[in-house]
């Protein structure tokens, strides 16, 4: 049993390596100018050791949603009593917008393509990592008087992801002026009824 586990978590590890030497490339680089090859030479394994975890390059970017969820969510467990709920709330949001402007337009845009092309499989937002969660500080931000809007916290939660996608999407098409984080929180006040700013 302690073998069996041994080997399931060297798998793992090796699945994060080649994950995160990939992103490394594809960050330097350019998702399209980068193989699998040295993807491969990166993470120091072989292609048929690639090919078991991943079965192509968008694969790899298909993951990015899960695990800048687990860092949102280790994010949620540092925080310190008493944090208020609209900032529990931007941090969570906030985690996913950072890791749109540290991974880049070029990557982001390689993303949404893979989306209309119909290759995620996950139902957007309600299958996302913390969605729930979200909902959840929303409620909690309404009961404590923290936001003035009093429309259906579920309805919030779907508004600001949609809202949070059409700013990265124009981002990423490079129609966008401004600020990457400063749009963001534009449309975070705006959707809460906060004033800008001031949360």
């Amino acid at each position: 049993m302690e073998k069996a586990q041994k080997k399931k978590r060297k798998g793992e590890l090796t699945k994060e390596r080649i994950h995160k030497c990939a992103m490394e490339l594809f960050t330097n680089f350019g998702f399209e100018n980068v193989t699998i090859v040295q993807i491969c030479e990166a993470a120091g394994v072989t292609k048929r050791t690639f090919y078991y975890h991943f079965s192509s390059k968008d694969d790899i970017l298909s993951d990015i949603n899960e695990y800048v969820g687990i860092h949102s969510q280790e994010l949620l467990n540092s925080f310190a009593e008493p944090s208020s709920n609209v900032d529990i709330l931007w941090k969570l949001l906030g985690s996913y917008s950072e890791n749109a402007k540290e991974l880049g337009p070029s990557i982001i845009n390689r993303l949404y393509t893979t989306t209309l092309q119909g290759k995620e499989t996950a139902v957007f937002p309600e299958e996302m990592y913390l969605y729930q969660t979200v909902i959840r500080v929303i409620r909690n931000a309404q009961f404590e008087h923290e936001i003035p809007v009093t429309s259906p916290a579920e309805n919030l939660a779907y508004a600001l992801y949609h809202a949070f996608r059409s700013v990265s999407f124009t981002w990423a098409a490079g129609n966008s002026q401004g600020d990457l984080m400063d749009n963001y929180r534009a449309v975070f006040d705006t959707i809460l009824g906060l004033d800008s700013g001031k949360g």
